[in-house]
């Protein structure tokens, strides 16, 4: 099950997350529909199960949001998108993949079965601070 992302708030990545990142406030309006399709097909509900059944942080069916994920989290999933997106031939074929949310839950999907090279799957655990990491 995918879920729509909750477009509220927004994360501070500071320096400790790359020079890139110094300074930068992301919001999830400023990510491609790539990268948020990306994102809405991690498995949420598995992830904050949990935490929705002892009540902490969220209400009981609230949409993930920038306030799940770990800053650094962010940082590797907007990194590994952007380095996907850019592995695409020609500029026409990187504008669609970018605007495509389908593509980034499939880009999601792939990687976690294996199928492809460059990006390995990933552990995605609930870390002790209640945020979203990559383990």
């Amino acid at each position: 099950m995918t879920y729509p992302l909750d477009t509220t708030g927004a994360v501070a990545m500071g320096s400790e997350h790359g020079a890139r990142f110094a300074g930068v406030n992301t919001v999830w309006t400023d990510l491609d529909a790539f990268t948020q399709g990306y994102i809405e097909a991690m498995p949420w509900e598995a992830l904050l199960g949990e935490t929705y059944r002892l009540g902490c942080n969220r209400a009981q069916g609230d949409a993930p949001g920038f306030s799940d994920l770990a800053p650094e989290t962010l940082a590797r999933i907007i990194a590994d998108c952007a380095d996907f997106v850019d592995c695409q031939p020609g500029p026409q074929r990187k504008a669609k993949c970018e605007a495509d949310p389908e593509t980034g839950r499939y880009f999601w999907r792939w990687r976690e079965a294996g199928n492809i090279p460059r990006h390995a799957p990933l552990t995605v655990r609930l870390g002790d601070d209640g945020k979203v990491r990559f383990a």
